[in-house]
């Protein structure tokens, strides 16, 4: 087989950091953060496997005016900066939903889809790293 190495070479050109990649930090716009907020915790089905597929072990609705509420509020308002926008594809892990916007954590990391502004239907996914006692667990064990 021939390889095409002006092709392979505008591949590797494409995928090199720049202007627009994940060294760009963005800032969320809270307003568009609105509850209702709901959590889902998800596990994978077959622990013994690393797969995509996952079960739903928590649903819920969070009340209006709750401690929970008001816990969520405050970290979406104390993580309005550091955003990088991310294009990978993550396993959904412990979830927090809202009017138009999601977080996942799972690990280290914090992975946010909102949908942009004045863009109709487009999602924008963004991600930053958060110490394991900033990702809100206690609104997950509950």
């Amino acid at each position: 087989m021939r390889v095409r190495w002006p092709l392979l070479g505008l591949l590797l050109i494409g995928s090199l950091p720049g202007p627009g990649c994940l060294a760009t930090r963005r800032s969320v716009n809270l307003d568009t953060l609105n509850p209702p907020y709901r959590i889902e915790n998800r596990s994978p089905r077959n622990p013994a496997e690393n797969r995509p597929d996952v079960k739903v072990v928590t649903d819920r609705v969070v009340a209006q005016g709750s401690k929970d509420e008001q816990a969520i509020t405050r970290w979406l308002q104390a993580h309005e900066t550091g955003w990088r926008l991310d294009f990978n594809s993550y396993v959904p892990g412990q979830q927090i939903k809202g009017d138009r916007f999601e977080l996942n954590f799972v690990g280290p990391i914090c992975v946010m889809n909102y949908a942009a502004e004045g863009k109709g239907d487009r999602w924008v996914q963004v991600s930053r790293t958060v110490e394991e006692s900033d990702a809100l667990p206690e609104l997950f064990d509950r």
